[in-house]
């Protein structure tokens, strides 16, 4: 089987606060939902894990938030079909690279008028603002990066929140195939 990381479904906000206090850093999430909706990664605060919990809620149909240990590191999206891998993505969240003379807004804005980043990755939404704002704080988006420095800006790798996904199958261990 595959490791995992530590979760716990959660009944209420004590319940959040109690998850936080045995994990360094945590991610609150809906049950139910899908596309990074409602997601909230690198909790390590009480007032941070409230937040979020009353934040997934909203995002959730069935009202069920989930906590999870969060890891870092890279993200791989792992396609099983009867016990074997088929594919993998790597996923990576919303960047832009720095040309040393648009601000950050502005390179936001030229991704986002672009329909596909390039001919290998896949990247179905836009970058959304209000995720930048909550990861970078809303003052971040004029300053000018310097040419050729990537920018992250969010801190979830969801394709629908502007992140992009990579097919690195060919690079899996044969064990995993």
């Amino acid at each position: 089987g595959f490791k995992v990381p530590a979760y716990q479904l959660l009944k209420d906000e004590e319940d959040a606060l109690h998850f936080l206090k045995t994990h360094t850093s945590i991610v609150i999430k809906p049950l139910d939902s899908s596309g990074g909706r409602g997601v909230t990664a690198n909790i390590t605060s009480r007032e941070r894990a409230t937040t979020a919990f009353r934040y997934a809620k909203t995002h959730s149909d069935s009202g069920k938030v989930l906590a999870q240990a969060y890891l870092t590191g890279k993200l791989y999206r792992l396609l099983v079909v009867d016990g074997q891998m088929v594919a993998t993505a790597e996923r990576t969240a919303a960047s832009v690279l720095g040309d040393g003379t648009s601000s950050l807004r502005e390179l936001v804005q030229t991704v986002n008028d672009q329909p596909r980043r390039n001919g290998t990755n896949m990247a179905h939404g836009h970058i959304l603002h209000s995720d930048m704002h909550e990861y970078l704080g809303s003052n971040m988006l004029e300053t000018i990066p310097i040419a050729g420095k990537a920018v992250r800006l969010n801190q979830i790798e969801s394709l629908s929140t502007g992140g992009e996904a990579a097919n690195v199958t060919n690079e899996v261990h044969p064990s995993w195939g």
